[in-house]
C-alpha cells in the first residue's frame, strides 16, 4: 500500500478550508502545516503557498483571488517545475507526526487547482480529486468583502471557474463533486460520499473549528457546525449588486443549469 494524494479543487471562498480542516482531523491524512509566523491563516497551509517559485501565484500577476483572469498562465505547464514541487509539498507533509511512507492520504489545497488539476493528474499516480462548487451570490459578496473585488468581476471568476470544474468533473479519473450547500444541508451525506470514494477517511467528522479570515464573523477560532452562510452573505448585496452580478450571469444560463443554481 502506498500514500494517495488528494486534492481538493475549490475556488477561492467557495468553502475550501472547511473541508481542509475535516478532513486534517483523520488520523489518516496529513495536510501541510500552517506558517508558524500567521498560525491563524489558513492559506499558509495551501500548496501553491509552500511552493513558491515553482508554480504560478495568482499575487504575482496581479490576479489575487480572480486567477482565471490569467489563466493561460497557470494552465501553461511551462510554467511549473514538477519535481521541485513534489520535493517541497513532501517536506511539509513529512512534517506532520502522522507521516508514514504508505497508508496515508496526502492532502493538498489551493484555489487555483481548478485551472491544473487536469495538470496534476498527469504529474501525480492516480491522484483523487474533491470538486465542490458553491452559489455564485455568496462568492461574489465573499470575494467583495475579503479581496475588495467587485461582484461583476467576481461573478465573471466565478462563470470561468464553473466551466473549469465541469471541464474538471467530467474528465478527471477519481473525482467526486458536490455542492456547498449539500455539504451544509446533508453532512453525513457527503461525508458517506467521501469516504466511499477513500475508504481511509473513515473517522471523518464535520464537526471543525474556522480559523482566522476564513471565519465569517472574523474571530480567532469557533468550533461550529457546518453551516451554510449563503443567506446571510446575500443579504449583504444590494440590489444594484444583484442586477449586476445577474448581468453576468444571463451569459452563461449552461453553467447555471449544469452545477444546479438559479438566478435571483
Amino acid at each position: 500500500m502506498t500514500n494517495k494524494n488528494l486534492f481538493i479543487v475549490c475556488m477561492n471562498n467557495g468553502g475550501s478550508t472547511m473541508i481542509h480542516e475535516c478532513l486534517a482531523n483523520c488520523e489518516n491524512a496529513v495536510v501541510m502545516p500552517r506558517s508558524k509566523l500567521k498560525p491563524n491563516s489558513a492559506t499558509s497551509a495551501e500548496g501553491h503557498v509552500n511552493a513558491g517559485g515553482f508554480m504560478p501565484m495568482p499575487f504575482d500577476h496581479d490576479v489575487g483571488a480572480v486567477w482565471s483572469e490569467k489563466k493561460h498562465i497557470f494552465q501553461n505547464v511551462e510554467n511549473y517545475n514538477w519535481p521541485k514541487i513534489k520535493e517541497a509539498w513532501n517536506s511539509k507533509w513529512m512534517l506532520s507526526s502522522k507521516w508514514a511512507e504508505s497508508g496515508r492520504v496526502l492532502v493538498e489545497k489551493s484555489p487555483p487547482n481548478v485551472l491544473r488539476a487536469r495538470m496534476m493528474e498527469e504529474q501525480f499516480e492516480d491522484p483523487y480529486f474533491i470538486v465542490m462548487v458553491r452559489n455564485p451570490y455568496a462568492i461574489a459578496e465573499g470575494m467583495r468583502r475579503r479581496w475588495g473585488r467587485g461582484v461583476q468581476r467576481s461573478t465573471r471568476h466565478w462563470i470561468e471557474s464553473s466551466r473549469e470544474q465541469i471541464k474538471n468533473i467530467e474528465n478527471l479519473n477519481n473525482v467526486i463533486w458536490f455542492r456547498y450547500e449539500k455539504l451544509c444541508s446533508k453532512p453525513d451525506y457527503v461525508k458517506k460520499m467521501i469516504i466511499n470514494f477513500i475508504p481511509e477517511l473513515y473517522d471523518l467528522s464535520f464537526d471543525v473549528s474556522v480559523s482566522g479570515t476564513h471565519a465569517i464573523d472574523k474571530h480567532n477560532s469557533i468550533p461550529i457546525k457546518i453551516t451554510n452562510f449563503n443567506d446571510r452573505q446575500i443579504r449583504n448585496l444590494s440590489n444594484r449588486d444583484i442586477y449586476a452580478i445577474n448581468t453576468e450571469l444571463d451569459k452563461a444560463p449552461d453553467v447555471l443549469k449544469y452545477l444546479g443554481y438559479s438566478k435571483m
